[in-house]
C-alpha cells in the first residue's frame, strides 16, 4: 500500500512513528560509538599507545615463558610491555634477545646501573622486572638512560674501549633504534629447578583439585549426616528424659521400682487387704487349733467307748452264741411258714421280667 493511499490521520501517525524510530536509531548509534570510543581509549591506555615510551632490550638464555605483550614490572607497577622476542646468532653466548618498551614516567627511574630480573610464575610463565637505578653504588658515572629535548629522546652511551666517561648520543633515536641494553641476572640451575617445580605443581594441580572436590563432597556429606544426627538427637531427647525419670525412680532407696509398678493408692489397698488376710489366717489358725483339740477329745472318748465295748464283749462271750442261735431259729421259722398251705401265698417268689426281643416282628418278605 502506497503512503498516498493512507488517510491523513494515518499519515500523521506514521510520520510520528518514523520520527521516534529515527531518534532511537540516532541515540543507539551514539551510545554504540561512545562505547567503542571508550573501549579503544581504555585499550590504548592499557597498552601504552597514548604514552611516550623508549625502547630497551636484554639478553636471556631461553625464551621459554615469554610472549609478546607480556608486562614489564617496575617496583610492582606495570611499566611497559615486551615488544619482540628473537633468537641470536649461533655463535653468541646469549641465545635470545628480548625487546621491551618502558612508558613515561617510569623510564625516568632507569639509569645505567639498572638491571633486569626474571621472575617465574606459578603456572610456568616468566615476568621481566627492571630495577630502579641511581642507588647501586657502582664505581661508574651514574646517568639516566634517556633524556628528552624538544620532544626527542637521546640515549646515554656508556664508555667503551679507551673512553673514560660516557656521553649522550649526538642524534636522537629513531624507530629503527633497538634500545638501551640492560643486563639480565638469571641463574640457569635455579631457573631450571623453579621451572621443574612449577611444572610438577602444574601436573599435580588436577589431582589436588580432584582431592579438593572429594574433600568438599565429604564435607557436604558430613554436614548432611550431622543434620540428620541433629534431628535424630532432637527426636531422642524426650526418650532420654523419660529414661532419666525412670532411672531416678529405680535408683530411689525407698523401693522405687515398687512405687513405679504399684501406685500409692493400690499400695494402700494391698496393705489393707494383707492385714485383713493376716487376721483371717490368725483366726483360722485359732479355729483349727480348737478343732484339733476337740477332735482329739472325741477320738479319746471313742477309744474309751470301743475299749468298754470290747471289755463287755469279752466279758459276755456267750451273748454272741445266743444271737447266732436266735438267727438260725428265726430262719427255720420263716421256712416253715413258707411251707404252710395257708400262708405260702403270702411268700410269692419274685422272678425277673421276661427278656424283650430287640428285633421287630414282620409279616414276611425279605429281612
Amino acid at each position: 500500500m502506497a503512503l498516498n493511499d493512507l488517510t491523513p490521520q494515518l499519515r500523521t501517525q506514521m510520520d510520528r512513528v518514523e520520527k521516534w524510530v529515527g531518534f532511537f536509531v540516532v541515540v543507539a548509534s551514539l551510545i554504540a560509538l561512545g562505547a567503542m570510543s571508550y573501549y579503544a581509549y581504555s585499550t590504548a591506555v592499557r597498552k601504552g599507545w597514548t604514552k611516550k615510551k623508549v625502547p630497551y632490550f636484554t639478553l636471556v638464555s631461553s625464551a621459554d615463558g615469554f610472549k609478546v605483550g607480556d608486562p614489564v614490572m617496575l617496583m610492582g607497577f606495570k611499566a611497559g610491555v615486551i615488544t619482540a622476542i628473537a633468537p641470536n646468532a649461533p655463535g653468541e653466548y646469549y641465545n635470545v634477545t628480548v625487546q621491551f618498551d618502558i612508558w613515561e614516567p617510569y623510564y625516568g627511574y632507569l639509569w645505567n646501573d639498572s638491571d633486569v630480573r626474571l621472575k617465574s610464575g606459578l603456572l610456568g610463565g616468566k615476568t621481566l622486572e627492571v630495577s630502579k637505578g641511581g642507588q647501586s653504588g657502582m664505581d661508574i658515572k651514574l646517568s639516566a638512560t634517556y633524556k628528552e629535548e624538544n620532544g626527542k629522546f637521546y640515549v646515554w652511551k656508556d664508555p667503551s674501549g679507551d673512553e673514560k666517561e660516557g656521553k649522550w648520543s649526538s642524534e636522537p633515536i629513531d624507530k629503527n633504534f633497538m634500545g638501551y641494553m640492560l643486563f639480565c641476572y638469571e641463574s640457569t640451575d635455579v631457573m631450571k629447578s623453579a621451572n621443574d617445580l612449577v611444572n610438577k605443581v602444574s601436573e599435580g594441580l588436577p589431582g589436588v583439585l580432584s582431592l579438593t572436590n572429594k574433600i568438599s563432597e565429604l564435607l557436604e556429606e558430613s554436614t548432611r549426616l550431622m543434620a540428620s544426627a541433629n534431628g535424630t538427637v532432637q527426636e531422642l531427647e524426650p526418650i532420654v528424659h523419660n529414661v532419666q525419670a525412670i532411672t531416678s525412680i529405680l535408683t530411689n532407696q525407698n523401693g522405687g521400682l515398687g512405687e513405679w509398678a504399684i501406685p500409692p493408692e493400690m499400695n494402700k489397698e494391698i496393705v489393707d487387704t494383707l492385714g485383713s488376710v493376716k487376721g483371717t489366717v490368725q483366726t483360722s489358725e485359732t479355729n483349727l487349733v480348737m478343732l484339733s483339740q476337740n477332735l482329739n477329745e472325741t477320738l479319746v472318748n471313742l477309744a474309751q467307748i470301743t475299749s468298754n465295748l470290747r471289755e463287755q464283749v469279752q466279758a459276755n462271750s456267750y451273748m454272741l452264741s445266743s444271737i447266732s442261735s436266735l438267727v438260725l431259729d428265726l430262719d427255720d421259722l420263716v421256712q416253715g411258714l413258707k411251707r404252710n398251705w395257708l400262708l405260702k401265698g403270702s411268700f410269692s417268689p419274685q422272678t425277673n421280667a421276661p427278656p424283650q426281643s430287640v428285633l421287630r416282628p414282620t409279616l414276611g418278605g425279605k429281612r
